[in-house]
């Protein structure tokens, strides 16, 4: 320490050991140097202030009452004390730490346990099962087991009881699923040709399609004749309705139809023996006439 200061006068005393014995050795060397100047500094004093008032360090304690005992050689006893039954342990009891045995034993367990693996290999060769020792307590583990099962069978029962109280409405069932726009099975939808209604109001022109993709309608057209206005409904694979309103305007020379929807789009209706032609943004829709 005296070179390192020598060398720094800044060195640092922070994770450096001083053992007990370079304390004793600089209080020596303190004392025999003092001892040279002042007479009172004698052998006696030195003794007292070294041995019992510096460096007393009383005698380690026995440990003895942590060993446990073993669990394959010991048993409980009980025993009567003044008019009194109390258990007690006797039997043998295991190496304590410090024991020689203990420290061969603990060294032959961790070579037991390396495991072996190739140079240049990330699979470890994994060593024979150890020979397992019988459980000492197979009582404590069967009553686990039994509280396992007891407690599952009772939330089976619980579970069962909830379902069949929701099964009979005396309790909500949460995890019903209400459907309002049901899926229509595929074999309902038809497109073939159904029986068409005839319309017999003369202020309406009715005109609809033969094939669909929905049961639930075809597209259809009426226009009115008295308002000159007009109707289009229309159902697409999953029978959504889409339906177009608006104004409509007969063209006698061209025997054609100009709808204007409320947005302002222009549609073409164009008259073809006894079929109407529908023309929506490209799309073609022939129609029947069903009107009288």
């Amino acid at each position: 320490m005296h070179k390192q200061l020598q060398e720094s006068p800044h060195t640092k005393l922070k994770n450096q050991v001083f053992y007990r014995q370079d304390y004793l050795d600089e209080f020596e060397k303190i004392w025999e140097t003092q001892a040279k100047f002042h007479l009172e500094l004698t052998e006696e004093l030195k003794t007292e202030i070294r041995d019992i008032i510096i460096f007393y360090q009383r005698k380690l304690k026995s440990q003895k009452g942590l060993v446990s005992f073993c669990e394959f050689e010991s048993k409980e006893i009980e025993i009567e004390k003044n008019g009194k039954i109390t258990k007690r342990t006797i039997g043998l009891k295991v190496a304590p730490k410090s024991s020689s045995l203990f420290q061969e034993f603990k060294i032959w367990q961790v070579l037991n346990n390396v495991l072996v693996r190739k140079k240049g290999s990330k699979k470890r060769v994994v060593k024979e099962e150890s020979i397992k020792l019988p459980d000492p307590n197979p009582e404590k583990k069967a009553n686990k087991i039994i509280n396992f099962l007891s407690s599952l069978l009772i939330l089976i029962i619980i579970i069962f009881g909830l379902y069949f109280l929701m099964d009979k409405g005396v309790l909500p069932n949460p995890f019903e699923i209400k459907n309002d726009n049901p899926i229509i099975p595929i074999d309902q939808i038809s497109t073939t040709t159904k029986a068409h209604e005839t319309n017999t109001d003369p202020n309406l022109k009715v005109y609809e399609s033969d094939t669909t993709n929905c049961s639930l309608g075809k597209p259809r057209i009426e226009i009115n004749l008295k308002d000159n206005t007009f109707k289009f409904v229309t159902y697409n694979g999953a029978c959504d309705k889409t339906e177009i309103t608006g104004s409509s305007e007969y063209d006698i020379g061209a025997n054609s139809y100009k709808f204007t929807t409320e947005d302002g789009n222009i549609l073409t209706g164009k008259f073809n023996n006894r079929t109407f032609v529908l023309n929506i943004n490209g799309s073609i829709y022939e129609m029947v006439d069903l009107n009288e």
